[in-house]
This record gives structure tokens, C-alpha cells and sequence, in this order.
């Protein structure tokens, strides 16, 4: 049956579970379906997996290693405490935040399976003029290797798949109409250069706002727990948060959320939940979650979906 691989971590949802369940039962999650609009109660064990998710090497040096390994013991496992204490700390205490939270974060806003699709979106969006948009490689690029040589895919609108694509061969396709199909491989190896790019590149140009939800109000989270954007465009690239304008919102539980924006930016005032959480709902894939149905409800209401 092999592993259920969390793109959102357990101890990430188990932040935002209802409070007011009975105290011998586990903790749940109310979840939100885009697609239908029907809300269902889930704990957090069965809550953002997909089977094997991270059962290849994703672009680390060694390629016997997997990435599921990397995620559990450098990733997640300095990350679990550190968000705790983080979280249940007061806000007049909040400082900087803690490296090991920086990191896991960069890897929350990356792993996504929602991202999956975006990666691909904003691969096929990108000029084939050979116009560089990348910036130069972030500190720490030399602890991963991305782009192992392997065959590519590609699909033509006419609906042909050609499956034996070299990597030199990309853009001579793209031109012709072609788009790049991601294989496992090729989406772990995008997640773990976004990560370092995040962590490395954008996070430290943000100014960073600690916020706690006033009595009475909570924070959603969704399968893009990390989203951001540009003048209430949730669905930018990463390379749109070079704009002034830029956006970053994390909500980290129910009560606490993160908000970031680039300094040249005017000084933003007190931001509400409702507005982290639009955003939330804007950029989410396929579901949303939180720890009262109806924070859940009004998410999917901005959706202008089906609520059920």
C-alpha cells in the first residue's frame, strides 16, 4: 500500500482541529470540498496525504536518499516544537522567527500538491524567447541537485504524449506548442529548488507581521496553507514576489497567522482574519480547512462555489 506522505503536516493541521470535541475523541478538522461544497469532519492523520508522495530523492545529492527521510528528520522534526512554543507564546513576546520555523515554512508554501498544477501553469505561461527570468542560485544550492538527466514528458493540444523528451529539447517544443507534463520526479525536484529559493531568496526581502485572531474570529487553513500574491491575484508565480505589491500570508493555527509584504511597500494597518482567510480561499485547490464549520463555510463562500 507503501506510505501516506503529508504535504501538509499533522502537526501543521492539528493547529487549526475544533476545540470543542469531546475531550476522550480525537481531535478533527472540519473540511471543505471546492468541487462540492460538502463539509465533512476529518482528523488530521487523514488530511492532506497522497500515497508515496515523497518516496524519491527530489533533488538531493544522493540519490539512494528519499525525500520523505528529509522532510521527517531536518524538516519537520526541529520545526514541531519550535511552531508550538511559537504558536502558544504571547504576541507581545514574538520576536524574529525561529529559523527552524523559516525553513518548514519554505517547504509548506513549496510541497503542496495544489502546486503541482501551478508549476505546470506557470512553466507553460513563461516566454519562448529565450528570456531568462530566474534569478541566480540562492546559498545553498550546492546541497541540492536538480535536473538529473532523465526523459522528459511532453503533450501537443492535438492530444499526442511524447514520453522520451531530453531536457535541451524543452524549449524547441514549447515553442512548437508542446507542455511540459510533470512526472514525480520532476515535481520533487521543482519543490525542493522552490523551497531553497523561498527560504534563501524571498523570505528574508519581506517585512513579517505576527497576527493573533480577536476573540471570536479564527484562521482557515487549506491544501495551500502559504499563498501569495499580487493586488488580490492569489494564483502569481514565485517571481511575482519581486513586486512591491506582494502579498505572503501563512496562517500557523486558528488563532496566529503570519503576514508578510515587501518593505518598499506603505505601511499596512491591522489586517483581519476575514482578509487572511479570503486569501486562503482564493488560493486553495481543492479544499479548505478549519476548526468550526462555519469559518469553513464562509471560506467557500468567497469561492462562489456550492456550499452544502
Amino acid at each position: 500500500m507503501g506510505t501516506r506522505d503529508h504535504y501538509v503536516s499533522r502537526f501543521f493541521l492539528a493547529g487549526f482541529t475544533d476545540l470543542s470535541g469531546p475531550a476522550n475523541h480525537e481531535p478533527w478538522l472540519w473540511i471543505g470540498s471546492i468541487d462540492t461544497g460538502l463539509i465533512v469532519r476529518r482528523a488530521p492523520k487523514n488530511v492532506g496525504w497522497s500515497r508515496n508522495l515523497f518516496s524519491a530523492p527530489g533533488g538531493l545529492l544522493d540519490p539512494s536518499d528519499r525525500l520523505e527521510r528529509f522532510l521527517a528528520e531536518e524538516v519537520e522534526g526541529p520545526a514541531a516544537p519550535v511552531l508550538r512554543k511559537f504558536v502558544a507564546a504571547p504576541l507581545r513576546e514574538q520576536r524574529d522567527i525561529p529559523a527552524e520555523l523559516v525553513r518548514f515554512l519554505a517547504w509548506l508554501a513549496a510541497r503542496s500538491l495544489a502546486m503541482r498544477d501551478l508549476f505546470e501553469g506557470w512553466i507553460d505561461s513563461l516566454p519562448t524567447d529565450g528570456a531568462d527570468l530566474v534569478e541566480p542560485p540562492p546559498p545553498g544550492w550546492e546541497k541540492i541537485s536538480p535536473g538529473r538527466e532523465r526523459f522528459l514528458t511532453m503533450e501537443h493540444p492535438s492530444g499526442r504524449v511524447r514520453t522520451d523528451v531530453r531536457s535541451g529539447e524543452i524549449e524547441d517544443l514549447r515553442g512548437a506548442g508542446w507542455r511540459w507534463r510533470f512526472s514525480q520526479d520532476d515535481f520533487l525536484e521543482m519543490v525542493n529548488v522552490q523551497a531553497l529559493y523561498f527560504q534563501a531568496r524571498w523570505f528574508p526581502r519581506f517585512s513579517w507581521k505576527i497576527l493573533d485572531a480577536p476573540p471570536g474570529s479564527v484562521f482557515v487553513t487549506g491544501d495551500r496553507p502559504a499563498v501569495w500574491g499580487v493586488d488580490g491575484d492569489w494564483s502569481v508565480p514565485p517571481a511575482a514576489l519581486r513586486d512591491g505589491h506582494a502579498e505572503m500570508v501563512i496562517p500557523l493555527s486558528r488563532s496566529r497567522a503570519l503576514f508578510a509584504s515587501n518593505p518598499q511597500r506603505d505601511r499596512v494597518g491591522p489586517i483581519a482574519p476575514a482578509a487572511i482567510n479570503r486569501a486562503i480561499a482564493l488560493g486553495a485547490g481543492s479544499w479548505i480547512a478549519g476548526c468550526t464549520e462555519q469559518s469553513v463555510r464562509d471560506a467557500l463562500e468567497v469561492r462562489g462555489g456550492p456550499v452544502n
